[in-house]
């Protein structure tokens, strides 16, 4: 009877041991957690007012995010945190602490999305200031970065022509444009690992992948098509001013099987209220790497836009497209 009341009782004594140790283990991680979960979720509130409020006020309320972020870093580190911290570093002008940051930075989705917010709400010069501190001291991406800027410039090409944008901003963009190859185009050689700066006309019927084996130079855009219809192709959408003279040029490698036609250089616009078209001679053979080249002059009135497709695609087939370029024809050097 003893023996028995005795386990009976350090049962029980065990069990309380455990449910305690438990309890504890509970409130020690809500202690910590709770704590870290609201500071995290205040740093990205205030952050994210400050962004929105930045132009009246320079984002003061910057200065608690910096705060918030760094305590949380105290702690562990954390890309998404850290990009916080450096993004509120950098919004209140303390650029060389933000640069320190971006060191540590492989990924910079939060940087690209606050860039793209100010490219969209009329803050290009910055947006391009930002995209610029990042990729002066990130630790990879720079390809990525670069393109981003470029995007920032193409849709910034009629102030900056027409000589009415900010001095920081032409700058910067006219640097970009001496440095690549594209001119206008943004990712004209498809060397970023996915199609994010192209948009895709899509059918059921066609599949556009980076191929890494070919290309002039290597990679190139492949697209396959399996059905005897019209698939398009990829195209980028620019605003342009009245007059502007360009050269778009392209290489091409096509493969045709049923039907297969492709209209290189393909550009459409709206002129007096009507959709205009215009591209080179149709290409229906099978042929290895083409370069083709057209002049283009835009019509109009400032501001209209323009979609360039390298090629417009239709039928059933495969085609290689690479090196596309958009460049105004005062900044070609003919050798």
């Amino acid at each position: 009877m003893f023996i028995r009341n005795f386990l009976h009782f350090y049962n029980k004594e065990i069990l309380f041991l455990i449910v305690t140790a438990f309890a504890v283990m509970l409130v020690y991680t809500l202690y910590e957690g709770l704590p870290a979960i609201a500071l995290r979720n205040w740093g990205w509130l205030t952050l994210t007012e400050g962004i929105t409020s930045y132009q009246q006020d320079n984002c003061n309320k910057c200065t608690t995010a910096i705060s918030a972020f760094s305590k949380l870093l105290k702690k562990n580190h954390d890309e998404g945190i850290a990009q916080g911290l450096g993004l509120a570093l950098f919004l209140r002008g303390q650029t060389l602490k933000s640069q320190l940051i971006w060191s540590s930075i492989y990924h910079p989705t939060r940087v690209l999305a606050v860039a793209n917010w100010l490219n969209n709400h009329k803050q290009a010069e910055l947006a391009l200031k930002l995209l610029s501190n990042y990729s002066l001291h990130s630790r990879g991406g720079l390809v990525d970065i670069q393109s981003y800027i470029g995007l920032v410039c193409q849709k910034q090409f009629v102030i900056i022509n027409r000589a009415t944008g900010n001095d920081s901003t032409r700058n910067t963009c006219n640097d970009y444009w001496a440095k690549t190859p594209d001119g206008l185009i943004v990712d004209g050689q498809f060397e970023t690992t996915s199609l994010q700066f192209w948009r895709q006309r899509f059918t059921k019927g066609s599949k556009y992948t980076i191929d890494r084996q070919t290309g002039t130079p290597l990679p190139s855009l492949r697209i396959h098509t399996v059905k005897n219809t019209y698939h398009g192709g990829v195209f980028q959408e620019l605003v342009l001013p009245k007059g502007t003279k360009l050269i778009y040029s392209v290489r091409l490698r096509i493969r045709p099987e049923a039907a297969f036609r492709v209209l290189p250089l393909y550009i459409r616009y709206q002129q007096n209220g009507e959709t205009k078209i215009g591209a080179g001679a149709p290409i229906a053979r099978r042929t290895e790497w083409l370069y083709l080249e057209r002049s283009f002059t835009a019509p109009g009135s400032d501001g209209d836009r323009y979609t360039f497709y390298p090629a417009f695609v239709s039928g059933i087939g495969e085609i290689w497209i690479d090196d596309v370029r958009l460049v105004p024809v005062e900044n070609i050097e003919r050798k």
